[in-house]
């Protein structure tokens, strides 16, 4: 008997859905009449539709090969709303309620003779949404609900079946798990609540199998950002994001309050977080159904706690794996200062301990090193994120909150050992450090180096070496702010942040020429000057400012 890998989502807008499909009828004579279903499998649908769910078991189970056969070839065949919301719901019935999964392991027997099934039946009515019209909604969740579950069982059966048998029976192409992965990505970025929980936990769930992760990383770039977004206690959207259709739901329940049971993860490792307690209780959220519009034409969605919960937990398990850690980190400027302002402000316990663990992992080498990981860029690599770690304020944080009673051994442990990794970074963070790790951010702040006196004569002839490397660096960072003042003209926010980088840019660039005034052939080979001049027409006082001093120190050293 194989073992069942199963969750289960409980949420009343999904349940709402469920019922109000349950409670119409499918007209079968009809269907017959017009030839779209035979008489043969509409008489065997009929039958299972008038039965109680014990009594539909029993009958399925009396011949479980016709039974899974049939319903997956009218759900393949089948093109109208109504019969695939019937089928889609008798499915996720069978799988759950049927004993040991026989259902669903018969599902995935087909597999055997066709490495498309079970999956294409449900991609492609994924594939045909738009043709669903008010429809596609319902059929969206419960295809992603199903499909999930089924992956999730046939990880199970391939880690329980010996390797000559795998090879003969058993394969899927990877793009059937991407576009499953794809869909819920499509419903993390919803302006409705209930799908981006539903969407989450699916994602969590399937990141639970080791072999998935890859498949998921393969298009990290488009799905990390949408996880992270759910991180914050708003997620902000561009009004023109094609993914924020208004959905309309397919019930009359209008709940934003899901609370979604957590399960185990038994192909995870060891240490998991999502074990140690209840799934909290998730706070109330706000209606987005009825999300709020900013001055700066986004709209504004809020997460609960349940949602921010399986995201890190997403997280967490992609950080096991030293290569992604540090790409979530380089390739997500935000990132770490998100989960440091998780681990500071949150009221559940199991939400910090995720996120201090995902930091850990983020910066610890010593798991690398005792696996016999010897990529040295990489634990380098592990090294910057701790200074970057350092400059954004974390060391007081996880000293606090090391102070705290907590209830939870592991996550005692953890803090431990990340005050410990950090303040022996701490030893050995320089200045220059902290100018490098803003540098390679490319947002500049008014830190210490920049108006340090101290830090300008002690470091000023990095800026030459290798060929004037780092000042071409800067004036790179100079030029492509400039240019993204144009793309973002409209956004008030991101040209605060840009305009503040340019001010503090101005003011390295003066500090630059007034120490090595041979700077100026770069400067003026790269055409710089100019452009530096044209800021002191700028909106922005301080940048306006930054300019005019620059441009005094330009002219006077023109005629040096």
């Amino acid at each position: 008997m194989v073992e069942s890998k199963l969750f289960s989502i409980e949420n009343q807008y999904l349940d709402d859905i469920c019922q109000s499909i349950k409670q119409r009828p499918v007209y079968w004579e009809r269907l017959i009449r017009a030839n779209i279903v035979s008489e043969e499998d509409a008489t065997r649908m009929k039958i299972l539709e008038k039965q109680s769910t014990d009594e539909k078991i029993s009958a399925v189970l009396s011949d479980l090969d016709l039974y899974s056969t049939t319903i997956l070839n009218l759900l393949s065949v089948s093109n109208r709303p109504d019969i695939l919301k019937y089928l889609l719901i008798l499915i996720l019935e069978l799988i759950t309620k049927v004993p040991n999964v026989q259902f669903l392991n018969n599902l995935l027997d087909l597999n055997k003779i066709d490495n498309n099934l079970p999956f294409d039946p449900f991609l492609k009515n994924l594939k045909n949404l738009s043709t669903f019209n008010n429809d596609k909604d319902s059929i969206q969740l419960l295809s992603v609900y199903n499909l999930s579950l089924i992956f999730l069982q046939y990880s199970t059966v391939i880690g329980n079946t010996d390797n000559q048998a795998k090879e003969k029976h058993f394969s899927f192409n990877n793009d059937s798990l991407i576009s499953l992965f794809d869909h819920l990505n499509s419903l993390v970025q919803s302006s409705n609540s209930n799908y981006r929980t539903i969407a989450v936990q699916c994602i969590s769930e399937l990141l639970s199998i080791k072999s998935y992760r890859s498949v998921f990383w393969s298009k990290n770039s488009h799905y990390i950002p949408s996880l992270i977004s759910l991180l914050t206690p708003y997620s902000k959207k561009k009004l023109f994001s094609s993914s924020l259709s208004n959905p309309t739901p397919q019930s009359n329940s209008q709940s934003q309050s899901p609370n979604l049971s957590s399960s185990d993860h038994s192909n995870q490792p060891q240490s998991n977080p999502s074990s140690a307690s209840p799934t909290p209780s998730p706070t109330p959220s706000l209606s987005a159904s009825n999300p709020s519009v900013s001055s700066s034409s986004t709209l504004i969605f809020r997460n609960d706690l349940q949602t921010q919960y399986k995201a890190l937990l997403s997280l967490w398990l992609l950080s096991f794996n030293p290569s992604y850690a540090v790409d979530l980190v380089l390739n997500n400027k935000n990132l770490l200062k998100t989960l440091i302002t998780i681990s500071n402000d949150s009221i559940k316990e199991k939400i910090v301990r995720l996120s201090i663990s995902i930091l850990l992992n983020f910066i610890n080498t010593t798991n690398d090193l005792n696996n016999n990981y010897t990529n040295k860029p990489l634990i380098a690599k592990k090294k910057k994120i701790t200074k970057i770690l350092l400059l954004n304020d974390s060391l007081p944080i996880i000293t606090n909150l090391n102070q705290r009673k907590w209830s939870d051994e592991e996550l005692i442990d953890d803090l431990n050992n990340l005050l410990e990794i950090l303040n022996n970074s701490y030893q050995n963070l320089t200045t220059f450090d902290e100018y490098i790790i803003e540098l390679d951010s490319m947002e500049f702040n008014w830190s210490p180096p920049h108006k340090n006196k101290e830090f300008w004569i002690n470091y000023i002839n990095n800026f030459k070496l290798n060929d004037w490397k780092l000042f071409k660096r800067l004036m790179n960072l100079f030029n492509s702010t400039l240019s993204n003042l144009i793309i973002y003209n409209n956004d008030s926010e991101k040209l605060k942040t840009l305009n503040k980088t340019l001010a503090v840019i101005c003011n390295d660039i003066s500090n630059v020429i007034n120490l090595l005034p041979e700077s100026m052939v770069i400067l003026n080979n790269l055409g710089s000057k100019q452009k530096i001049m044209s800021l002191m027409n700028s909106s922005d006082i301080n940048l306006r400012y930054e300019a005019l001093k620059t441009t005094q120190v330009l002219v006077a050293h023109s005629f040096n």
